[in-house]
C-alpha cells in the first residue's frame, strides 16, 4: 500500500474498531504496534528517536473514552501519557500500524452481574 493508503485505512480501521467496541460497552483497548523495524521509537529498529514513540505505548491498555490516559496494572493506576508517546488513538496518525484489540474484562463483568441479577 502507498502511505496515503495505509494512512486511510489505519483512519477506517480505527473508527470500525471505535464503534464496535463502544457499541459492546467496551471502553478499554489495548493498544499493539506492528512489533517490528518499522515501529516509531523501537531502540533497535529505523527510527528509534522517533516522537511520538508508539513503541512506548505498546502493549498499554488505554480509554475510548480519554485518550489522554493508559494504565499497565490493569486499571488499578492510570497515568497521563507522556509527552513522548502518541496523544491519539491507534491508526489515526499518517501511516500508523497499531491496532487496538478489545480489552473484555468490564464487559465481563457487567455481564456476570446481569446473569447473577436474573437468577440465571
Amino acid at each position: 500500500f502507498p502511505s496515503h493508503d495505509r494512512h486511510q485505512m489505519g483512519k477506517l480501521n480505527n473508527k470500525i474498531t471505535k464503534d464496535l467496541h463502544l457499541n459492546l460497552g467496551i471502553d478499554t483497548y489495548l493498544w499493539i504496534t506492528a512489533r517490528d523495524e518499522r515501529v516509531r521509537g523501537n531502540p533497535k529498529g529505523k527510527y528509534p528517536k522517533a516522537i511520538p514513540s508508539h513503541w512506548e505505548i505498546d502493549g498499554a491498555v488505554c480509554k475510548w473514552s480519554d485518550p489522554s490516559v493508559y494504565t499497565r496494572d490493569a486499571g488499578k493506576t492510570w497515568n497521563k501519557r507522556t509527552a513522548t508517546m502518541p496523544m491519539v488513538e491507534p491508526g489515526l496518525e499518517i501511516a500508523c500500524r497499531c491496532v487496538a484489540h478489545p480489552v473484555l474484562s468490564s464487559l465481563l463483568f457487567s455481564v456476570d452481574a446481569d446473569i447473577r441479577q436474573q437468577g440465571v
